[in-house]
């Protein structure tokens, strides 16, 4: 996976710790922020793409709501490669605390490719 670039927002600073630990392995760039402010902020676009190949988001906030912000900052990456014709688009996985169908789906509307649960683990095989 060469040459991948990951950004991880996740409000959780242990599960993105993890997280962070199981990519560097394999992946040249892992960068961390932890706002929605800061994540608008890393997000560069050029021609071809975006600056990031993967976004890992948690789309709730600190307290278990919905990140009505979070949400329409992803639903704007996606308005945004629909109106320039971007033919590589940013892979986007919502980190949930438990599965929530209901949440889950607002995610798949918004944008975000996938939705998987914590806690993160690195099984060594």
């Amino acid at each position: 996976m060469t040459g991948v670039r990951v950004l991880i927002a996740m409000h959780d600073a242990e599960q993105r710790m993890v997280l962070k630990a199981m990519l560097t392995r394999d992946i040249n760039e892992c960068f961390v922020c932890d706002t929605v402010d800061m994540l608008a902020t890393m997000l560069k676009r050029s021609s071809s793409g975006w600056s990031h190949h993967i976004l890992f988001i948690e789309p709730t906030d600190a307290s278990g709501s919905e990140d009505k912000a979070l949400l329409a900052l992803v639903a704007k990456i996606r308005q945004i490669e629909e109106d320039n014709s971007i033919l590589h688009k940013m892979s986007i996985v919502g980190v949930m605390a438990a599965a929530d169908p209901v949440l889950e789906k607002k995610c798949v509307h918004a944008g975000i490719n996938v939705c998987i649960s914590k806690p993160l683990t690195r099984q060594v095989h």
